[in-house]
């Protein structure tokens, strides 16, 4: 039958459309391409010429772009290493500057730049280029001298420094002899008095180092108001050392404070004439050496390379343009033959069209009904055709018949399945555990489902690249496989997550499931000869115990996966408490947000500070409680960590402001002496508005700025450094007095809290708790002590519970202490109760302890 078929084939062969449109093709073709070659051969001159100046251009601009940012970059590198030096600010402006003079070099390389108009400016730029280059060598070589740079520099060392060491030390050792002192009824006002002269200078030593800080950077921040604290200051440090000498002359002074006063004065004449010759050397231009070079040497030398850059731009431009101009001319004589070209192109296709309408169109028109009318499974038989090629296409619609068929079932397979690791997807596990839940209904039994991540993965891809990366979840996808039984399903969700559907299986079979998985997943995988080690967390959900629906099994197992990375059990079943979404805490989120518009159960407890050495009532730190009806007592650290979850961090800032501001306000009324410390939290330090928040509240209560203390954690600072320390400068500005909170348990440093408005440093209350039985705590505690002084802070410790930690942080010189000794947290009617009970003077449980000071 076949053998006919091919018989009759050959006797009714049907002519080929190729030799029907051969001839006519043929004879167009000709004449195209003759008219093509001609228009070719004119403008392929032009177009070259064009071309090559385009190619110089772009070359060019590369280049001088890249000149230009490495000259950028390098300049701004300069500007940060003249503000806040660090090693590798030299490493960065000489590779940039190196960099653009390779990138000029392989300019002037390039055959194309040797036209006389273009080569004599790339020679000036590398002339200024080269000027510039080594005006910034020099400057980075000058700079290395701290006398070039700063020359105020030795002189505040050898005559500000010894003037205020003898003030000090002679300040001490009256107040040590003070101290002494015993049965005379002036003692306790001198030892007041001579601290008071030492506290005041103190104060102008602050302001003269807060001065010279501001003074070194480059912002231009003005110092005026440090120096008329000075001004301030010094009359009254003298009018109070004449009122000593008063004494010394009534004979109330012993031999020690007698000498201590003579050298005060003397010290504070001495301080005082340097530091009006150090003010006349600072206003004049030798103050920074190596800003001044950068204005008068460098600056100059870099715009003249901007200058240069621009011009050699411009030079290429001119250029390129005269090309252009010569590829013009050429075009517009090519258009006319172009014309003439489309005509003849426009009679060959209505031809064309006409010939493909009798011996194409139409036979396609036929073959197109039958595939429409009965979807093609009768379509015309080959005699009816009128070339080879319409034959053709029916053999091909109907191998194309069969082919479809065979693609539907591939990509049914390939919506069901993982390309990379072959593995049933997201799609099919849903399927399939939707049926296991309603086979699991009808018998009787349980279901465990099992989510896993890879631990480490992002490193191997980030490390050894995405192809390594895909290999091992190939790998991993095998060794998942190899530890299932026959009824179970391993799915790829995507990334590195894994899921796991095990049919009757409990709690326990489901934990020991993990732990084979581990097992298997734990083991060295070898990818392109390298040994690569991943880990695994599991979220483990069972059925019907955890969910019945595929929904809620998933999005449990997940729960329990993260609980499991974040504890680091390597397996975890879900439990309630894992879900930060539960109904409990959705409903203590709720309760929050109505307590903040309606407060019954939030309130504000105050604990206070006392001075040191005095115990004198000197502030108090208000503190957030929440009385829950229900739950009791809810922490602190809970209530703010739900707040910034959930958006409320902002309204509850503002409520703990306004109202322990307000409440406050009654306190001064009899102690006007106080201040109140509020604490922020993370969340608040990236809150732009938060100086707003602050005025406002201040303006509510109608308290000043200086009232208020703002304390914040060094990890809550440390999040984001620099927006932290303009946010405190904004407050500082606005005279809040700031304080780092938990001092020592974070990972900040004084060099970098130098930087910073900060007015007092709390020590952590871990250093200070063991102090008397940990010598190294008690180390820590002095030497935090005497460094925050050095950098003009005031010091408070917290935790003090017992007299001889008091005491003893008192001959520390510590200024404050906090803790249950003093007084526990407590609601503001009872602080006004503990101030009214202690407001005439030291407690009387604090007496022995200064006395033991002495």
């Amino acid at each position: 039958m076949k053998q006919g078929a091919r018989s009759s084939y050959k006797a009714t062969r049907l002519p080929s459309l190729r030799s029907r449109y051969a001839l006519l093709s043929a004879l167009v073709a000709t004449v195209l391409l003759s008219g093509a070659l001609l228009a070719g051969w004119y403008t392929r001159a032009a177009i070259q010429d064009n071309t090559d100046a385009l190619e110089l251009s772009n070359r060019a601009r590369a280049a001088l772009d890249e000149i230009r940012n490495a000259v950028w970059i390098a300049d701004n590198t300069l500007n940060a290493m003249l503000i806040t030096p660090m090693p590798e600010h030299e490493e960065e402006i000489t590779g940039q500057m190196l960099k653009a003079r390779d990138s000029l070099d392989l300019l002037r390389r390039d055959p194309e730049i040797q036209k006389p108009e273009l080569s004599a400016r790339i020679d000036a730029l590398h002339v200024r280029l080269s000027d510039l280059n080594i005006e910034v060598l020099h400057l980075i070589e000058q700079r290395r001298d701290p006398d070039w740079v700063y020359p105020l520099l030795p002189f505040l060392t050898e005559r500000l420094l010894i003037p205020n060491i003898n003030f000090e030390s002679a300040a001490d050792l009256a107040l040590l002899e003070i101290a002494g002192i015993d049965g005379r009824s002036y003692a306790s006002e001198l030892f007041g008095e001579f601290d008071e002269v030492r506290d005041l200078w103190r104060r102008m030593i602050l302001n003269f180092r807060a001065g010279m800080i501001r003074y070194a950077g480059l912002s231009g921040t003005s110092i005026e108001e440090q120096e008329q604290n000075i001004e301030i200051l010094y009359p009254v440090i003298m009018e109070r050392i004449a009122r000593l000498e008063s004494r010394r002359s009534r004979g109330e002074l012993g031999l020690e404070s007698e000498h201590a006063v003579e050298v005060m004065r003397t010290a504070a004449q001495e301080w005082m004439e340097s530091w009006e010759t150090a003010r006349e050397i600072r206003r004049s231009e030798i103050w920074r050496a190596d800003t001044e070079y950068l204005k008068v040497a460098v600056r100059p030398a870099q715009q003249e390379v901007f200058d240069m850059l621009s011009a050699v731009e411009s030079a290429i431009l001119d250029w390129s343009a005269y090309n252009t101009t010569s590829l013009e001319t050429a075009a517009h004589q090519t258009a006319y033959q172009l014309w003439a070209l489309t005509g003849l192109s426009l009679l060959f296709l209505l031809l064309v069209y006409l010939m493909l309408d009798r011996s194409v169109l139409t036979p396609i028109h036929g073959i197109a009904r039958s595939l429409t009318e009965d979807g093609g499974h009768q379509l015309p038989g080959t005699a009816n055709h009128s070339s080879q090629e319409i034959q053709q296409l029916v053999r091909a619609f109907k191998a194309m018949q069969r082919q479809i068929h065979h693609r539907q079932k591939a990509l049914e397979h390939q919506a069901l399945h993982d390309a990379l690791t072959r593995l049933p997807n997201r799609v099919l596990l849903n399927d399939r555990l939707e049926q296991a839940i309603q086979l699991m209904e009808r018998n009787g039994g349980q279901l465990a489902v099992l989510l896993l991540d890879l631990d480490r993965f992002k490193e191997v891809n980030d490390a050894l690249g995405h192809p390594v990366g895909d290999k091992l979840l190939q790998q991993v996808a095998r060794r998942l496989r190899t530890s299932l039984r026959g009824s179970d399903t391993v799915a790829r969700l995507g990334g590195d997550e894994f899921a796991i559907l095990a049919l009757n299986t409990d709690g326990a079979s489901a934990l020991e499931f993990a732990g084979k998985i581990h097992q298997a997943i734990s083991g060295v995988f070898t990818i392109e000869h390298q040994n690569v080690y991943v880990g695994t967390s599991i979220g483990i959900a069972l059925y019907p115990e955890h969910g019945n629906d595929a929904s809620s099994l998933m999005r449990r197992a997940d729960i329990a996966m993260y609980a499991a990375k974040h504890q680091g059990l390597g397996s975890c079943i879900y439990s309630p408490e894992q879900d930060e979404n539960r109904a409990d805490r959705l409903s203590l989120v709720g309760e929050l947000h109505q307590e903040l518009q309606n407060p019954r159960n939030l309130c504000i407890h105050y604990q206070p500070l006392a001075a040191l050495p005095s115990g004198n009532a000197a502030g108090m730190e208000a503190l957030l409680r929440w009385q829950h009806p229900v739950h009791g007592p809810i922490p602190p650290d809970e209530i703010i960590r739900m707040a910034e979850h959930t958006g409320l961090i902002g309204p509850l800032t503002r409520w703990v402001l306004v109202t322990a501001l307000c409440q406050f306000r009654q306190l001064l009324k009899q102690h006007p002496d106080l201040t109140l410390s509020v604490n922020l939290s993370a969340w608040n330090l990236q809150d732009p508005h938060l100086p707003e928040v602050v005025s406002d509240a201040l303006r509510q209560c109608e308290l000043p700025a200086f009232s208020l203390c703002l304390e914040i954690t060094e990890s809550a600072m440390m999040n984001d450094p620099e927006h932290a320390r303009e946010l405190l400068n904004v407050l500082s500005d606005m005279g809040v007095a700031l304080s780092i909170d938990d001092y020592g348990t974070g990972f900040s440093s004084l060099s970098y809290l130098k930087l910073l408005p900060v007015d007092t440093l709390k020590i952590d209350r871990s250093f200070v708790m063991e102090m008397l039985e940990d010598e190294n705590d008690a180390i820590i505690v002095r030497s935090t002590i005497d460094l925050a002084h050095n950098l003009g802070y005031k010091v408070v410790a917290e935790g003090v519970e017992t007299g001889e930690v008091m005491t003893l942080l008192a001959a520390l010189g510590c200024d404050y202490a906090q803790g249950y000794h003093l007084c526990r947290p407590v609601a503001f009617d009872e602080i006004q109760a503990w101030l009214e009970r202690y407001s005439g003077g030291v407690p009387a449980h604090l007496t022995p302890g200064l006395q033991a000071i002495s």
